[in-house]
């Protein structure tokens, strides 16, 4: 079965609409990469070949300091901050006869982000958390999305980590059943574990507007099918959580009508 597909035009717009969305929760430097990535995403409209969508771990998207408001209230007793960056392997679809009509994109590779979160005690930064994200592929062993712990991504794309006896690279498990994230979602679902109170206050504050509608949208679609599938798929096994382990979504789940 192919790799799950998306349209150029909907990735462009969630990069522009987060952008827009997380903008006084990132670090100055860390909105111009989304600009640029934006930019990337418009130039795959014309691309032939393989296609690489990536920040990568020298150039991160960066929140700004949480200060206490990873808690509830803003009672919490540190500093943290948040990076994220990502590789998205894909190809390019041919242009479809549909009524849209919106070039293609399909995975074709890896399709991971990386968080990492930090804490800034006495002018010091070191790293205390990160997991992975990550879109399968038609011969994933495990849940076709899925998150794992505590491995990463290094700046050519191979898993590493420091530590092997924490948590040795040739452990593949788990692979933790999570939503269809994107690396936007993947920002949004930072943002709001790390900014408890704010990011929803925010958000809410905006709702009104257009550019909150369209990312609500976007959402509400593929959540909509991503549920769809997971309903249609439970029943196809004694186990229905061996069912969801072993279903893969047809290619085209999140492209809009």
């Amino acid at each position: 079965m192919p790799n799950i597909q998306f349209e150029i035009k909907e990735l462009r717009d969630e990069f522009r609409l987060m952008r827009g969305l997380a903008e006084p929760f990132l670090k100055e430097e860390s909105s111009r990469i989304l600009d640029a990535l934006c930019d990337n995403l418009r130039s795959f409209e014309n691309y032939r070949g393989p296609m690489r969508l990536e920040a990568t771990p020298d150039r991160p998207i960066k929140t700004r300091d949480s200060k206490g408001k990873y808690a509830k209230g803003g009672r919490g007793n540190y500093c943290i901050q948040a990076e994220l960056y990502f590789l998205w392997e894909l190809r390019p679809i041919a242009r479809q006869s549909s009524r849209r009509g919106h070039r293609r994109v399909q995975i074709a590779g890896k399709a991971s982000t990386v968080t990492k979160l930090y804490v800034n005690i006495d002018g010091s930064s070191s790293e205390i958390a990160h997991w992975r994200l990550e879109i399968g592929d038609s011969d994933s062993p495990g849940f076709y999305f899925h998150a794992q712990m505590p491995e990463t991504l290094d700046q050519d794309g191979d898993t590493i980590y420091q530590d092997d006896d924490m948590w040795p690279k040739w452990l593949p498990v788990p692979r933790l059943p999570v939503l269809p994230f994107t690396p936007m979602l993947a920002l949004e679902f930072v943002l709001g574990e790390i900014f408890q109170d704010e990011w929803p206050r925010h958000i809410n504050d905006q709702s009104a507007k257009s550019d909150v509608g369209q990312w609500r949208n976007i959402y509400m679609s593929r959540f909509r099918k991503y549920l769809e599938w997971q309903q249609e798929a439970v029943g196809r096994s004694a186990s229905p959580l061996m069912a969801l382990k072993q279903a893969v979504p047809k290619s085209d789940i999140f492209i809009p009508v």
